[in-house]
């Protein structure tokens, strides 16, 4: 009579598996959130680098980087502003603040992307933001795209003290009519920023949030995904929905 022996796990055994395989999705899960934590605070520190810069500007040259009338005498190659006190003109004084500030060494060259594509932007700086979106500084915002022209467009949302305040912007090129401005962050990210930086309410304070269509609402291809209409609450989305502006202090 040959006796038959089973091969199997024990409970013991199991359990020890078990708990190894959530030892393992436990530590995956941590590290995802420790690489969202770090993108966030470069992020916020970019921002606040950016606003450090551009104030330290002021008080040393006592005008609006960009909007300097003497800006060609400053810097070489850079074009002059109206001296308005604000930067009203995107393809001039936008373009010559991120200059100008590089120029005058307050403004790192990690934080600086060198585009490439159609002339409208071609050689120009923008300053990287938040998953290398592209940034540039402005008075109030944002744009929308017409008949090839670039026309400012003021969000209903800003009231009028916001409306010449420097600004930076997170956004994705789209350089089609009707979409200029495409998504950039997602609601949960912008939250996450926002909770750190202002009060946490999409359209509302210094860090403001829109959907990622154009402000007139005329880009089809790009419903919004950013904030609840009529809550004024961030949506539960890790989908890039957002398009960014932040007032600089």
């Amino acid at each position: 009579m040959h006796s038959r022996s089973h091969v199997g796990f024990t409970l013991i055994e199991l359990s020890i598996v078990l708990v190894i395989i959530g030892l393992i999705v436990g530590g995956v899960m941590v590290g995802k959130d420790l690489i969202k934590s770090a993108e966030i605070r470069k992020s916020i520190n970019s921002l606040e680098q950016v606003n450090t810069a551009v104030n330290t500007f002021k008080m040393k040259y006592g005008c609006v980087p960009g909007d300097c009338t003497n800006t060609t005498s400053l810097f070489s190659g850079i074009s002059a502003g109206n001296g308005n006190g604000y930067i009203d003109n995107w393809s001039l004084e936008s373009l010559a603040a991120v200059d100008s500030l590089r120029a005058a060494n307050l403004l790192s060259d990690a934080l600086v992307e060198i585009t490439s594509g159609t002339p409208l932007y071609n050689g120009s700086h923008y300053i990287r933001g938040h998953n290398n979106s592209w940034s540039y500084l402005y008075y109030a915002d944002l744009y929308s795209v017409g008949g090839g022209a670039v026309t400012p467009s003021v969000p209903a949302v800003l009231s009028s003290a916001q409306l010449f305040g420097t600004t930076i912007t997170w956004t994705n090129w789209i350089n089609v009519t009707g979409c200029f401005n495409g998504e950039a962050v997602s609601a949960n990210d912008a939250s996450r920023i926002d909770q750190k930086l202002d009060d946490a309410i999409p359209q509302t304070g210094k860090f403001i949030a829109f959907d990622a269509k154009d402000v007139n609402g005329t880009c089809s291809g790009y419903p919004g995904r950013c904030w609840n209409t009529g809550q004024n609450s961030y949506k539960n989305s890790e989908y890039a929905g957002c398009r960014i502006i932040y007032y600089l202090q």
